[in-house]
């Protein structure tokens, strides 16, 4: 009785197509993210996405949010002082960033 004849492995193939998409980020693509508590002070959320985030009692001061959306965010009893703002930034419905200790640059 002969032994058996061990074959090669086929080369795995590559699947095609685009790669599958990683998960949002925190800062690049928060939409919708759970920030709630989350110590954040002195990030450069600058451009962040994070409209419809989920913001309550997240501490955000001197978080710069140039160009930042957080339109629809839940901003309840946010720590917003000294974080900065410009034109482009973007905020809830109702919101008023000035009165929470944001600087307009």
């Amino acid at each position: 009785m002969s032994a058996p004849t061990l074959q090669p492995k086929a080369a795995r193939t590559p699947p095609s197509g685009p790669p599958p998409k990683a998960p949002p980020t925190t800062a690049g693509d928060g939409g919708g993210a759970n920030l709630s508590g989350k110590d954040l002070s002195g990030a450069n959320l600058s451009g962040a996405n994070l409209s419809g985030a989920n913001l309550t009692r997240a501490d955000l001061r001197r978080v710069n949010l140039t160009g930042a959306n957080l339109g629809g965010a839940n901003l309840t009893r946010v720590n917003l002082t000294g974080a900065v703002a410009d034109k482009d930034t973007r905020w809830p419905e109702g919101s008023d960033p000035v009165a929470a200790g944001v600087v307009f640059e």
